[in-house]
């Protein structure tokens, strides 16, 4: 999630924009949030989205520009997705979330403009696979 701003507890109770791969339809998603969901963009990854195997996900945003790009670990092939707005929210923080999947996240950095992020975690290593007990709902 990026430029968060009145968020509290619940489903899509903040403002502010959300990227992520889903299970559901095997898709790059990137939304909008303002106590809903809406303004969704997806394209279909290139092989199906996985529990238990990492993903890079990428929200790149300079003004109301927006790119979110994902692929699996390990792989060259990814999706990406644009939009752009005049009317777009400009600030907030960020924040992670996971909706009816659980969630597991390393490796997160974020850059200012003109950065580039660490390289070590965009190389094509194999990574473990995520603990499966971290899934697990207690």
């Amino acid at each position: 999630m990026a430029r968060v701003s009145q968020a509290e507890i619940g489903v899509d109770s903040y403002r502010g924009y959300y990227a992520g791969v889903r299970t559901r339809d095997n898709t790059l998603v990137l939304g909008t949030v303002s106590d809903a969901y809406y303004g969704e963009r997806s394209v279909p990854m290139p092989d199906p989205v996985r529990p238990f195997r990492w993903y890079h996900v990428r929200l790149k945003m300079e003004g109301c520009r927006i790119e979110a790009s994902a692929w699996a670990a390990g792989t060259h092939a990814s999706r990406t997705i644009l939009t752009e707005s005049e009317d777009c929210i400009r600030s907030g923080g960020i924040g992670l979330r996971s909706y009816s999947s659980g969630g597991v996240w390393r490796n997160i950095a974020i850059v200012p403009k003109g950065s580039s992020p660490n390289t070590e975690t965009e190389s094509n290593e194999q990574l473990p696979a995520p603990d499966e007990v971290s899934y697990r709902r207690s």
